[in-house]
């Protein structure tokens, strides 16, 4: 596939075409200008500079991902560190430029083609604009697991098309996840993917991968993703894209992130039953017809409850009892959706306002 793209924005505006839709971080680029560019002179003294003289293998990798996705190579300062360990990363200077950064041991591993695959996962990062932290992920709460989650994903498109094979991308999955080299690897994958099938489906995995989702995963999506790829209809291919889209997350839910999305959906359901007996209460009375409400929408055994409560205490003390919990139930869900947060106390607080 050539892109025949020159432009950053044109790039972003090609490649937002392919991105996961749970993928949609909010933070904007956070780091000060000046923690930037301290980050930048540190990698100039402890790491090596990509250039065609020095690292011809890596800056020609870099050169062929960037003109594989249209992105502008200028965009672009990528420098090779010291490191056993096999990692990348990609951090964003301001919104036309990044850095990326790959181990000496993936510098190693890897052959020209898989690096093109790592290299433009990483330049997803930047064109999605996921790279807002310098040493952390997203954050430590629910969201912030799901969003990194599902950055990954849709990074790992963007090093598919830098790649141009699904051979090679998935080749430096299974090299990073095993640290061997090609002299040890078939190319028939069948038996990797198919681990997902002996895994043991009670256990729940989420303490695990909580900012990435696990290579096993990542490689199945990407090959999915590399059957639809070729469709060239777009509508046809739009709608494949949103069918495969809906079984990623069916997977992704079912080992890692299901657990994160039921905290996610009991604090909105907790918070969302002591508005709506705020409302309830507004007129001095828990009428029959708010009571099936309440049944129905968060079930009989939590009606019995407040019919209880509201009759043991008088109107007043039922009120700061109802303040106290909708404080308590909104701090729990500013912490598991913060970034979200605002949103989701508009739409709960509407939906409210409609609940009779």
């Amino acid at each position: 596939m050539t892109l025949g793209i020159s432009s950053l924005k044109a790039c972003r505006d090609f490649i937002s075409t392919y991105r996961y839709p749970n993928d949609s971080p909010l933070n904007k680029h956070n780091n000060s200008h000046e923690i930037l560019r301290h980050l930048r002179n540190f990698y100039l003294h402890e790491s090596l500079k990509v250039s065609p003289s020095i690292t011809p293998l890596v800056d020609s990798a870099l050169k062929e991902a960037c003109r594989n996705i249209g992105l502008p190579r200028e965009s672009v300062e990528a420098f090779v560190f010291n490191s056993d360990q096999t990692n990348a990363q990609s951090i964003t200077l301001s919104n036309e430029r990044c850095i990326i950064r790959i181990s000496s041991r993936l510098v190693e591993l890897l052959d020209q083609h898989e690096l093109r695959f790592v290299l433009g996962h990483e330049l997803g990062h930047f064109i999605f604009e996921h790279s807002v932290k310098t040493d952390q992920e997203e954050g430590l709460d629910e969201e912030g697991f799901l969003l990194s989650k599902a950055a990954e994903i849709s990074s790992d498109r963007v090093g598919l098309l830098a790649a141009r094979t699904a051979l090679d991308a998935t080749k430096a999955i299974l090299k990073s996840i095993s640290g061997l080299p090609s002299a040890h690897l078939g190319d028939d994958f069948t038996d990797f993917l198919d681990q997902f099938q002996d895994r043991n489906q009670s256990h729940d995995l989420s303490s695990f991968f909580t900012s990435h989702p696990s290579f096993l995963i990542r490689a199945r999506a990407l090959l999915w993703f590399d059957l639809i790829r070729s469709e060239s209809d777009p509508v046809r291919q739009a709608s494949k894209l949103q069918e495969l889209n809906g079984r990623i997350r069916k997977e992704m839910d079912l080992v890692f992130d299901g657990h994160s999305r039921k905290k996610i959906h009991k604090a909105e359901k907790n918070v969302f039953l002591w508005l709506c007996l705020r409302k309830a209460l507004g007129d001095g009375v828990f009428s029959k017809t708010e009571q099936r409400f309440f049944a129905e929408e968060f079930g009989a055994e939590v009606a019995d409850g407040l019919k209880s409560l509201i009759s043991q205490q008088s109107h007043d003390e039922v009120s700061v009892f109802i303040e106290k919990e909708l404080e308590r139930t909104t701090e729990v869900l500013r912490k598991v959706l913060p970034r979200k947060f605002d949103e989701t106390m508009n739409r709960l607080k509407a939906e409210t306002l409609s609940f009779q």
